[in-house]
């Protein structure tokens, strides 16, 4: 495990290479290659599947959670780029790849008449206890550079997890469901209140986790949400 970190962290910070071809990356290059972001990244980032109206994202939601819009930048899928790119922001400490993703989501909002005004960007909140062993919200990296690109505040206080869960990487559709039920609240809901946002988070699977936050979100009256995810994954 510790020659495994010690290789890892070679690559990324002492002879950093393109994620998606292995090419040494130039100094103002970070994570992908240029090259590789016209072409390969260009591509996985294209799927008009995952941002039309009633995508894949919206149908595995819909009448699930009250929701304006629901997209994703891209497909997880096992054994590929994308699943590297999730792995390696999450579990890795590549942060480097949210600052990819924001800005990619960011774009892809940019071309879209889908969003009016958004008042307000919000991560999927992680438990601090969590945060504490990760060291960091990944979902939040995403969020902040969206709002960056965007110009739109980052709104990271509010929207809380009452309690530090179990991971739902093993679980099935039910036990994803029971594992995330009252798992998000707000602080002040009347900050919301009357306020478009955009929900952030880092990969869909079953869609539990955003249906538990979107219950906790409509809290707040009249709000409007957005979804946003860097990745959706197939379920069975």
């Amino acid at each position: 495990m510790f020659n495994k970190l010690l290789k890892y962290i070679k690559s990324v910070l002492i002879d950093p290479h393109c994620l998606a071809c292995g090419a040494a990356l130039e100094i103002d290059e970070k994570v992908i290659c240029n090259q590789c972001k016209h072409t390969t990244i260009a591509d996985l980032f294209a799927s008009p599947m995952l941002k039309h109206k009633d995508n894949i994202v919206e149908q595995r939601l819909m009448g699930l959670a009250l929701f304006e819009t629901a997209a994703s930048l891209m497909p997880f899928e096992q054994n590929t780029l994308s699943q590297q790119l999730i792995h390696d922001l999450k579990y890795n400490n590549y942060k480097a790849i949210g600052s990819l993703l924001g800005e990619a989501i960011a774009t892809q909002i940019k071309q879209s008449k889908k969003y009016t005004q958004i008042d307000y960007i919000v991560p999927l909140p992680l438990h601090p206890k969590r945060i504490a062993q990760r060291g960091y919200n990944q979902s939040e990296l995403i969020a902040a550079e969206v709002s960056r690109q965007l110009n739109i505040p980052l709104q990271t206080t509010n929207l809380y997890r009452t309690r530090n869960n179990e991971s739902q990487t093993q679980k099935n559709a039910e036990e994803r469901k029971k594992n995330v039920e009252g798992l998000f609240a707000q602080h002040n809901p009347t900050l919301f209140e009357n306020k478009t946002i955009l929900l952030i988070d880092d990969v869909l699977t079953t869609g539990s986790t955003i249906i538990s936050c979107c219950k906790a979100l409509n809290t707040s009256p009249n709000i409007k949400i957005h979804i946003y995810t860097a990745s959706v994954a197939d379920v069975i």
